[in-house]
């Protein structure tokens, strides 16, 4: 079981006389402390401020109003309180499907705050752990990953998506995906097996932070029809962006150019690579910025 708050435990845990008195407590002594909470720098006043602010969120939480309390939690945890401890929050209280989602985000040191909330560093094992009780995974999963990832074959990739509902499925393959890097296996591997599942938000996901080579998800792409061609050429084009490969990025534009990709989209690529390609890259695609010195050539 992960890590709780105390003081959330505490007042679920007291009669309605007793949380009352709490209540009253709190507030009084909350009205009673200098205002704003930081003071001087006082880190205890802060402290302090946040625990009666928690019983006040927690008593409303017992009420059936647990709005407050999920607020409270997150402001806890950006100030650097526990990732397990809010975790468990917003499954209690909140939504096991965001907390899902965010129990994921750390494992990928992204998402909604990643500048701003701790890392997950000492906590990455405990976090999977209580991600792996909310995905519900199966007895076996885990060791079937780590044998997809000495032998990642596509008859144990298809293996891991069985028994799944169409909700769980995009949750468990992030799962599946960044579990099966931290175990050693390459991500042009991982790419190939995920891929034949499609173009998805897992895949760009794994493409965009650079991890795929380009030049693989092209050698897939060329296996495929037009349609498919075209979503698997621009994937990677962003590939090759994203690692500053200006020749791959260039081919692989036209390439999903004269596949049917449609203008919309092309547009929505080269602001892509305005925006996270090098100087080389942009040049190759005729992205021009002022301030830039130089010529820029076209496709």
């Amino acid at each position: 079981m992960p890590p709780r708050h105390a003081v959330v435990d505490h007042i679920f845990g007291l009669e309605p006389g007793a949380r009352s008195a709490a209540v009253r407590v709190a507030r009084e002594r909350l009205d009673s402390l200098p205002i704003p909470a930081f003071v001087h720098g006082s880190i205890e006043l802060v402290r302090l401020r946040g625990e009666l602010q928690g019983v006040l969120a927690a008593a409303e939480a017992r009420d059936g109003d647990a709005t407050r309390l999920l607020a409270w939690g997150r402001a806890e945890w950006i100030r650097g309180g526990s990732h397990l401890a809010y975790l468990d929050l917003l499954a209690r209280f909140g939504s096991r499907d965001h907390a899902s989602e965010l129990a994921l985000s750390l494992l990928e040191d992204e998402g909604p705050d990643a500048e701003r909330r701790a890392p997950v560093g000492p906590d990455r094992d405990a976090v999977r752990a209580f991600l792996a009780e909310l995905l519900e995974l199966p007895a076996g999963f885990e060791a079937a990953l780590v044998a997809l990832a000495s032998s990642p074959v596509l008859e144990g990739w298809l293996a891991l998506g069985r028994f799944t509902t169409p909700t769980s499925r995009e949750r468990r393959a992030r799962y599946s995906i960044s579990r099966l890097v931290e175990l050693g296996a390459r991500a042009d591997d991982v790419f190939a097996l995920a891929a034949t599942d499609g173009v998805g938000a897992v895949i760009v996901r794994l493409v965009e932070r650079g991890q795929v080579t380009p030049t693989r998800i092209m050698a897939f792409a060329c296996e495929l029809s037009r349609p498919e061609r075209r979503e698997f050429c621009a994937l990677a084009f962003r590939a090759a962006v994203v690692r500053g490969d200006a020749f791959v990025a260039v081919r692989a534009y036209r390439t999903a150019r004269d596949a049917g990709r449609a203008a919309s989209d092309l547009a929505a690529d080269r602001a892509f690579a305005d925006a996270r390609g090098n100087a080389s890259v942009r040049r190759a695609l005729g992205i021009h910025r002022p301030e830039a010195d130089g010529s820029e050539s076209g496709l």
